[in-house]
């Protein structure tokens, strides 16, 4: 179990710079308790959590998910307490949601929660409002929007995120689009489109504005397929959209948009925020006062349905690493939905942060059939320090494998990315296997194959690391290598990556005597800023075998 070192400083509270975001009251009341399929704190953890009660705080995963695509699975848990449904789908006025009530988006306005959400009846899906003063007695006020004459917004005109502009008016995005899988459900599909409308009140009415277009799908680029919108923040002058997109594979992601005029076109950043593997939706953003932190919400999409709601966080709304992740909301603590979890929003009240999202219950996977449910998170919210000295290498023995194909091989186990792999990419019980006598020294059963064919450059066996690190900073890892019975050892590359850049070194085990290990450690002052991952791969086609690597020692620049 790997140690968890926590944000544990004391920071004075401060308004966050965004909109739809309210600034947090003092903070009390008792601490959350943790549930779900996770591993409790080994005391050497203990020491870096803090212990004042108040918040919620990261949990290690113990038994990570395999994913038939390979997609790393977060190493830690933000357990949320679930509420349970409270806005069954089917009661809505007019029929406008007889058959869905789903994506729910909650706004804070004067006083009153604004709870948008997709209503599917006989017509189709449309934007639909509920109201409330306590978020427990719930006013359903029907449909917002209308399908448009033709194109865009056609067949659908869901999903909208609002957000208030200097001189009062209300600009509201939402998602259009000309296609459906018509029948009875007509449930919307790509290309998903951004489109945009106006008003005085968040209440409505709603006048949309087709021209100019926000933004729209680009043939070639991470979103080809869909470009539809997401929660919006100001940031000085310049407004930041978190939009969802997918490429023509249909991977999909988060990524930014920005502009300095709501009523004019917004520009997307050339990469995503986070990679398009992760296979991501929608997604809502909360500003912790405490550690300066941002946190992004989102839905996470597994092998057959939307299957849990994921956060990731940053200092940097501008830079988000893919290591730091973790699980709010799945199967395991959602009291009435066991496979399904639809997307979130959040908005605190008081000392608790609620997530709103979407399921059908039970152990169904419909598309159909969702309802609305609540669960809560204590506030503050603690995670990773972004400063520590030691970053967890996690699974580092390799003793959480991935599927097996049989016998004793395995293919390796998150977080170590295995998307579109070599077919032998892959790792083996040593001595069960017969290639050693014996494991490494403090190693466990299992050990990984390094060679051109199984782990070649283009393909390394690596893994995001939750820490960012400066010019100047040095890093040491260090691992175990091994030349196994009655082969002759051969060539690998271990090396740090930041921001792009690799800083590597190459190691050779055929000095080594046969059915052997030995450690080794890789030491690199590090010439650029950026987030940290680190890798290994081979060089020659006859393979070393990698083990037991440590955690990764950070000591900063002097400064």
């Amino acid at each position: 179990m790997k140690s968890i070192n926590v944000h544990s400083r004391p920071i004075h509270s401060q308004t966050a710079e965004s909109q739809n975001i309210r600034p947090m009251p003092q903070i009390c009341g008792l601490a959350m308790a943790l549930i779900g399929v996770s591993a409790q704190l080994t005391s050497a953890a203990i020491k870096h959590v803090v212990t004042s009660g108040l918040g919620t705080e990261l949990v290690a995963v113990d038994n990570p998910v395999s994913y038939a695509d390979g997609r790393p699975y977060p190493s830690y848990r933000l357990n949320a307490v679930d509420q349970g449904m409270f806005l069954e789908y089917g009661k809505g006025p007019n029929a406008c949601d007889t058959m869905n009530a789903r994506e729910a988006m909650i706004n804070y306005v004067d006083g009153t929660y604004y709870l948008y959400y997709d209503g599917a009846g006989a017509k189709g899906w449309v934007s639909c409002l509920a109201l409330s003063k306590d978020l427990k007695k719930w006013e359903r006020k029907g449909p917002l929007l209308d399908f448009g004459p033709g194109g865009a917004d056609s067949a659908a005109a869901c999903s909208p995120w609002i957000i208030q502009d200097e001189s009062k008016l209300w600009h509201m995005y939402y998602l259009g689009t000309p296609n459906t899988t018509g029948g009875v459900e007509k449930i919307p599909i790509a290309p998903y489109l951004a489109l945009h409308a106006t008003s005085k009140s968040p209440a409505g009415p709603w006048t949309k504005q087709y021209n100019p277009v926000p933004f729209s799908t680009k043939e070639g680029t991470y979103y080809s397929m869909s470009a539809y919108p997401g929660h919006i923040l100001k940031q000085g002058k310049e407004y930041m959209m978190f939009f969802g997109c997918a490429d023509a594979k249909v991977r999909r992601t988060i990524s930014i948009a920005r502009s300095k005029d709501l009523n004019g076109e917004w520009t997307l950043d050339p990469t995503p925020a986070l990679p398009v593997t992760e296979n991501l939706e929608n997604s809502s953003i909360y500003y912790e006062p405490t550690s300066k932190t941002w946190f992004m919400f989102v839905n996470h999409i597994g092998d057959l349905c939307p299957d849990a709601v994921w956060v990731y966080w940053t200092k940097n709304l501008n830079a988000w690493n893919p290591a730091c992740k973790a699980i709010v909301l799945d199967g395991s603590n959602c009291k009435w939905s066991h496979k399904c979890i639809g997307m979130p929003t959040v908005v605190p009240v008081g000392d608790k942060l609620y997530v709103f999202y979407d399921a059908p219950g039970g152990d169904s996977t419909n598309e159909m059939q969702r309802s609305i449910g609540k669960a809560t998170l204590q506030l503050p919210l603690k995670v990773l320090d972004p400063n520590m000295l030691q970053v967890p290498v996690m699974n580092g023995s390799f003793e959480n494998p991935g599927k097996s194909p049989g016998g004793p091989w395995a293919k390796f186990g998150s977080p170590w990315l295995t998307i579109e792999a070599p077919t032998h990419f892959q790792q083996l019980q040593v001595v069960t296997g017969t290639a050693f006598t014996r494991s490494a020294e403090g190693g466990g059963e299992w050990a990984a194959l390094i060679n051109t064919d199984d782990a070649p450059a283009e393909h390394p066996v690596a893994q995001y690391l939750p820490r960012n690190v400066a010019a100047g900073d040095t890093l040491t890892v260090t691992f175990w290598l091994g030349r196994a019975k009655a082969t002759p050892g051969g060539k690998m590359v271990a090396y740090f990556e930041v921001g792009g850049t690799k800083y590597s070194t190459t190691y050779d085990t055929t000095a080594l005597p046969a059915d052997s290990w030995k450690s080794y450690t890789l030491t690199q002052k590090i010439a650029n800023a950026g987030s940290l991952s680190i890798g290994f791969y081979g060089t020659t086609k006859d393979g070393s075998w990698l083990d037991k690597i440590s955690d990764v020692t950070v000591k900063p620049k002097a400064r």
